[in-house]
């Protein structure tokens, strides 16, 4: 009964590990609706936290969100996140989306530039990888819903998805 069916990767079954450095090399769709994003969330199934490598919207081609968020003493929801515009062009080919997560902080890159840095302030348990393609979120302002304009089949074409730890 719905209009658009979509599809998620996860290693919710088969991987997790606490810090490391998570890649994908991917070329992303172009065009309002789609939703591609590639993050991380517990083992433990509760949420937060969540580590978003990226998020994007096909409807801002130039534009990468890297983000995450985590539950403050007071138990309430708090977190960091940012567009970063005019870096790259998300549908043009193939780019490279990284995340590296330590105790102290967490860094996001793209094709090897570094696009933003926080301080880790809650994230410190097994997480386990998703990459997706969604469509729409019913807020125009954040990824607007598909139309008439949207060229489908949308295509979030995943080269690889790597994820290293570190030694002890």
């Amino acid at each position: 009964g719905q209009l658009y069916t979509s599809g998620c990767i996860t290693s919710e079954l088969t991987h997790w590990q606490t810090y490391g450095y998570f890649e994908m090399r991917a070329r992303l769709p172009a065009g309002k609706g789609f939703w591609p994003a590639f993050w991380l969330l517990p083992k433990a199934q509760r949420w937060p936290p969540e580590i978003d490598v990226f998020e994007c919207s096909g409807a801002r081609r130039m534009s990468v969100r890297p983000a995450y968020q985590w539950r403050r003493d007071d138990n309430e929801r708090d977190g960091f996140g940012e567009w970063t515009d005019d870096l790259i062009d998300t549908a043009d080919g193939f780019h490279v989306y990284g995340c590296e997560w330590t105790r102290e902080a967490i860094a996001y890159f793209v094709d090897g530039t570094q696009i933003a840095r926080w301080p880790n302030r809650g994230v410190h348990e097994d997480m386990y990888l998703l990459a997706n393609l969604g469509l729409g979120s019913g807020d125009q302002n954040w990824i607007p819903d598909p139309d008439s304009s949207t060229p489908f089949p949308g295509h979030f074409e995943i080269d690889y998805i790597r994820a290293y730890g570190r030694g002890s």
